[in-house]
C-alpha cells in the first residue's frame, strides 16, 4: 500500500459527511484518479451514475473509470 500524492487529506467524506472510519461495514473507499479526491465508494457511485464529473472539483472521470470500479489499496493517515 502507498499514499497517493495526489489525494486530499480529509477526516471525512465530502458527500454524506461521516468519517471515512465511520460508514459501517462498507468501509470501501474510492479515489478519484484525474483529480485525487476521496469518497466513500457507495456515496461517490451513485454520483457517478448520474455525471461524469468530480463532485468536488468537476474534473471529467473517464468512461472506463464508471465502467469498470477501480479497487485500488492506499494508506491514509486520518488524525
Amino acid at each position: 500500500m502507498s499514499q497517493d500524492p495526489r489525494a486530499v487529506v480529509a477526516s471525512c467524506c465530502p458527500i454524506c459527511l461521516f468519517d471515512y472510519e465511520e460508514q459501517g461495514d462498507d468501509n470501501a473507499l474510492r479515489l478519484l484518479p484525474e483529480c485525487g479526491h476521496l469518497f466513500h465508494a457507495a456515496c461517490v457511485d451513485l454520483w457517478l451514475r448520474r455525471r461524469q464529473t468530480c463532485p468536488l472539483c468537476r474534473s471529467l472521470v473517464g468512461n472506463e473509470a464508471m465502467q469498470t470500479p477501480s479497487v485500488e489499496m492506499i494508506s491514509i493517515e486520518i488524525e
